[in-house]
């Protein structure tokens, strides 16, 4: 009988190599295939070498015989995953993926000795490729409906804690295009990808226009937003923010906004900041993409007043406002209102300056009693944010909850019962 895999450890060997590490977590049609190899702000820098979906089933088949010695049965184990993993971004540390000379050259190996030493090496993973739960990783929304409900993705968050791989979600933030562009694959028989893999999103959009049932897209968009901000909440709490990235597709599209999250991008892995960038495809409007756009806005369902509706007019344009698009990476979804305003605090009451005084001087005290050798403590306040020593999410409820996108509580319950926690990728120093 061959050997498998059963070791854990084995994929979580260091990998050779000064390169740099990421991992795209996203959506089908959310933008991956160009973020991850034809955007100019990101894939096509120097010395970015990238692969496509690294756990899709036809690759996995092609490339586990070669990394794990034989064919695995799907799905793969949490051991099978890892060694798999490692391997695969080993292959890419060494050159072989698709970067700017394998755009030129179909032989990857020839494109590889011409390409400049690989310094970010990364991979993409759709969330319905996520290996299942088991009784050590639960799933992102444990009992919710949804894809989420069904994967776990601490196996690739642990895998990532010991290779210091940096997460990106990348989600797209007009569902109703999205759901448009999924419709027009399914019923008119559209190509996923184009050749050697460019994206399609220009030439499906110039696919007939679709009949669209309110009810559905509703449903879809409503659902699949959830989904994006459930696991944006638990990859907060769960990342330390120096290693995770949120960025919304249409965000990386408009000149306003592509500066701002493609440098917060670059810098979480590890590319110097660049700009200005060119511009991604331009979408075509959800007008001329659906039969039924006018009937659609007066359904049964008020599309007539979401964002997704605005975006669809306004050429995916998001608003460039630094609370909502701002290194805090607040999510504002919904209704197509005015942003509201922060909420702050009770008034705090007046300061005792007499009792201040002499809390400055027992600080003092203690600072000149210190044992020779050992540091005083500081009296100097910390500017780090509890939210921000924790890792946790930046995620405003009030915003959350005046736009409906939760009905219950939040953050969401997550169930874990015998499952690893994960070290933060901080030193003991830092904590």
């Amino acid at each position: 009988p061959e050997k498998r895999v059963t070791d854990e450890r084995a994929g979580l060997a260091r990998i050779d190599g000064p390169a740099r590490k990421f991992v795209v977590l996203t959506q089908p049609r959310s933008g991956s295939t160009w973020l991850v190899k034809y955007s100019d702000g990101f894939a096509r820098a120097a010395g970015v070498v990238t692969e496509g979906e690294v756990l899709h089933p036809d690759r996995i088949r092609k490339a586990a015989p070669r990394l794990l010695g034989y064919a695995p049965a799907a799905p793969l184990s949490v051991a099978e995953l890892y060694v798999y993993l490692r391997g695969s971004y080993a292959e890419l540390a060494r050159g072989v993926g698709w970067h700017a000379s394998s755009q030129r050259q179909r032989n990857n190996a020839t494109a590889a000795a011409e390409a400049p030493p690989p310094r970010l090496v990364g991979a993409k993973i759709m969330h319905h490729q996520l290996p299942a739960p088991t009784p050590t990783h639960a799933a992102v929304t444990p009992g919710a409906a949804g894809t989420l409900g069904r994967v776990a993705v601490d196996p690739v968050l642990r895998f990532a804690q010991f290779h210091g791989v940096a997460v990106v979600q990348l989600y797209r933030e007009n569902q109703l295009a999205r759901y448009v562009s999924l419709l027009a694959i399914e019923t008119q028989h559209l190509a996923y990808h184009g050749a050697d893999g460019a994206p399609t999103s220009a030439a499906n959009d110039a696919h007939a226009p679709v009949a669209v049932d309110a009810v559905k897209a509703w449903d879809f968009c409503h659902v699949h937003a959830r989904q994006n901000l459930a696991l944006a909440a638990y990859l907060g709490r769960r990342v330390p923010p120096a290693y995770l990235a949120v960025v919304p597709y249409e965000a990386l599209l408009r000149p306003e906004t592509a500066t701002l999250f493609f440098d917060d991008l670059r810098a979480k892995v590890g590319l110097p900041r660049g700009g200005p960038y060119a511009p991604g495809p331009p979408p075509r409007p959800c007008r001329d993409r659906v039969s039924n756009w006018d009937a659609l806005l007066a359904g049964p369902r008020p599309f007539n007043r979401t964002v997704w509706r605005r975006m669809c007019e306004t050429e995916d344009r998001v608003v460039a406002d630094a609370w909502r698009y701002g290194p805090a990476k607040e999510f504002y979804r919904g209704f197509d209102e005015p942003a509201p305003t922060p909420t702050r605090g009770l008034a705090k009451p007046a300061p005792n300056r007499g009792l201040a005084k002499k809390n400055k001087k027992s600080r003092q005290k203690r600072a000149d009693a210190a044992p020779a050798g050992r540091a005083a403590p500081s009296t100097t306040p910390s500017t780090t944010t509890t939210a921000e020593a924790k890792g946790t999410s930046l995620l405003a409820r009030d915003v959350l909850w005046r736009h409906g996108f939760f009905d219950g509580e939040f953050p969401l319950v997550i169930r874990q019962r015998g499952a690893r926690r994960l070290t933060p990728l901080v030193s003991r120093a830092e904590r």
